[in-house]
């Protein structure tokens, strides 16, 4: 029997508009963002962001600082809000307006693999749903070929220098199910947070040595930070990786314009 519930973070399904105030948390009339990273930067969008995460992530940002997960909010499934999948296509068809794209982030989205899979199936089937371009937002610790099948575009975001589990060479094994699974242009991205020359020579000797990257998948880097301040510290290390590496920059809009705010 398939999984019929997921279990959300606070924000769940954002922006939307309130049933107050009659406006989303961006002040507008009308639900929708900006994807903020990766190729589709600047992408009109909607979120669903799941609870639950199997890591537990911090990074030592500019001057020694200690900088923790920028979603808090997201890490335990306690946490989180039970949804059934009909509530949750229902809230979609009516929230979705001219918007094409919808992102599916957590938290990390494969610890529920099974309601994932019943949620993606249910979309493309519904008629107003099933043409929507689905990015999936992962850590790269876990796979599932049927979510793989599911999505036109995933995006990891290997984060193993970060967590107190440290690396695995099993990490590397999922990593390459990934990129074996989705292997058309556009289909694919390697996103990762640089806030020092630690983490570009970790990308660059220990992880992407050991993958096979006929693909020629995107491999783009973005600075360390949950405030417009630690972004504007991170960044040089980020944009010295990128040139010295033949990587690409990319920006974390949602934080340049919205800062540390959940649901925007």
């Amino acid at each position: 029997m398939p999984t019929k519930t997921l279990y959300l973070a606070p924000e769940g399904i954002f922006p939307l508009v309130g049933r107050t105030s009659g406006l989303t948390s961006l002040g507008l009339p009308f639900g929708g963002t900006l994807q903020g990273e990766g190729l589709l930067a600047g992408m009109p969008s909607l979120f669903i962001r799941l609870a639950g995460c199997n890591l537990r992530c911090t990074w030592t940002g500019h001057g020694g600082r200690t900088i923790a997960c920028d979603t808090p909010q997201a890490l335990a499934v306690s946490h989180g809000r039970g949804s059934t999948i009909s509530e949750l296509i229902g809230t979609l068809e009516g929230a979705l307006g001219a918007l094409t794209h919808l992102v599916i982030t957590g938290g990390e989205p494969l610890t529920q693999a099974e309601g994932l899979v019943t949620l993606l199936k249910a979309i493309r089937q519904s008629p107003t749903l099933r043409l929507l371009h689905i990015t999936l937002e992962t850590n790269g610790t876990l796979f599932n070929a049927e979510v793989a099948k599911s999505v036109d575009l995933v995006s990891l975001s290997p984060k193993w220098n970060a967590t107190p589990q440290g690396f695995s060479s099993r990490y590397i094994h999922v990593l390459q199910c990934w990129l074996d699974a989705k292997v058309l242009p556009n289909s694919l991205q390697l996103k990762f947070v640089v806030g020092s020359k630690e983490d570009e020579d970790q990308i660059a000797n220990d992880i992407l040595p050991h993958l096979n990257l006929c693909h020629h998948p995107p491999i783009l880097v973005m600075p360390l930070g949950a405030t417009p301040e630690e972004l504007r510290l991170s960044a040089p290390y980020a944009v010295a990786a990128a040139i010295r590496q033949n990587w690409r920059f990319c920006p974390r809009l949602q934080v340049e314009l919205w800062g540390n705010r959940a649901g925007t």
